[in-house]
């Protein structure tokens, strides 16, 4: 199909460069269809915290201070893994961090006794990431 509408189909394949060179080397036909490779570099530190921003901003939830820097910490462990780091992605790990910070936020306010203030329940604290 591609080669049949190459001039009015685009594909593209994404993915991590060494598992998108295996790919098309699994058929040696597949090279020559797809002959424009454009790399991208994983999202640094700055980056992914700027993501998270963005995420939270539309979550209507900010970080405390000290969960800032925590999530720097788990965001710099993240990115130092290299290979190991991208079962998660870099984008997607921004995403599934944050989620996991905010069920741990919902058990430790279910847990406290006292009143839950409306900053309370838009603020994530460090303990709500674990690295």
């Amino acid at each position: 199909m591609v080669e049949d509408h190459r001039t009015d189909l685009v594909v593209v394949l994404a993915g991590y460069s060494l598992e998108m060179a295996k790919l098309l080397a699994t058929n040696p036909g597949l090279h020559s269809r797809f002959p424009t490779v454009i790399e991208f570099q994983d999202y640094t530190v700055d980056e992914l915290l700027e993501i998270a921003d963005q995420m939270l901003v539309q979550d209507v939830m900010m970080l405390s201070q000290d969960a800032s820097e925590k999530l720097r910490s788990v965001f710099q462990a993240l990115t130092g893994r290299g290979v190991a780091s991208r079962v998660d992605g870099n984008g997607r790990a921004v995403r599934n961090i944050l989620e996991r910070a905010k069920r741990r936020q919902a058990v430790r306010l279910q847990s406290a006794a006292t009143y839950t203030s409306q900053e309370e329940l838009c603020t994530l604290l460090s303990e709500d990431f674990v690295e």
